[in-house]
């Protein structure tokens, strides 16, 4: 194990950006709660870090553990643990986390952290709200041989005009007026799932577009991609698809 911290106070999920209109752009802002617990996060985790920054992959475990609310006090309850399927969601708390560990320095960047366990409870019975935060590295995978079925889909992915080449063309779709609906989204979510598959980019979604494009959208971009408000409630967003063509 490389760190164990456990950040006290309730835990806080990653809020959704708002966009924010600055000059002739648009920038998305994290939202006040989120940036505040991350830079509180950040702060501890550096504390009991007195390491080299790592630059390779790792394992990340979190476990939110939030105020036992007065309804399971009861005789009957259990004393440790309960599981707790209510916001903030384990996997927003772990998306802060994430963002916390790279301000730390703990890790160069959070696309290293490849395998991710969350895990949200409500605490023990004199239990207190905290976020407990392990990391660790992670071992060598082992060779994996392509099965003739994969050879197949990557063969038949050149040939496919359906498809489109490259991370430029995918990037250009987004501004097509299909993907101003959830169908749209849905559909063209589903296309870039299949481009990657078959071209084993692995590469994050951010990285991915900017460096197909260029572009310092690319953020943006993504942000709209796996935003699931409907599209009647996110003008602001929505304009960028056909102002960043």
């Amino acid at each position: 194990m490389i760190l164990r911290c456990v950040i006290e106070g309730a835990p806080v999920g990653k809020g959704r950006g708002r966009a924010v209109r600055q000059g002739p752009g648009v920038r998305i802002v994290t939202p006040k709660t989120t940036r505040a617990w991350e830079a509180r996060a950040a702060g501890e985790l550096a504390d009991v870090y007195d390491g080299e920054t790592i630059t390779g992959p790792v394992r990340v475990e979190v476990l939110a553990v939030k105020a036992r609310p007065k309804r399971l006090q009861r005789r009957a309850d259990p004393e440790g643990l309960i599981w707790r399927p209510h916001k903030p969601d384990a996997d927003n708390v772990a998306k802060a986390v994430c963002d916390a560990l790279e301000k730390s320095g703990v890790i160069a960047n959070d696309i290293q952290v490849v395998e991710l366990v969350a895990r949200s409870v409500f605490a023990e019975r004199d239990g207190e709200p905290r976020v407990v935060v392990t990391v660790d590295l992670v071992p060598e995978l082992p060779v994996l041989e392509e099965t003739p079925a994969d050879a197949e889909d990557e063969a038949g992915f050149h040939d496919d005009a359906d498809l489109p080449a490259d991370a430029a063309a995918l990037y250009a779709a987004m501004a097509d007026q299909s993907t101003r609906t959830a169908e749209g989204k849905a559909a063209f979510r589903a296309l870039l799932a299949e481009y990657q598959r078959i071209t084993r980019t692995g590469q994050p979604l951010v990285e991915w577009f900017d460096d197909g494009v260029g572009s310092g959208d690319a953020e943006r971009l993504v942000a709209i991609l796996e935003d699931d408000t409907p599209p009647t409630e996110q003008p602001a967003q929505l304009a960028l698809l056909g102002a960043a063509r």
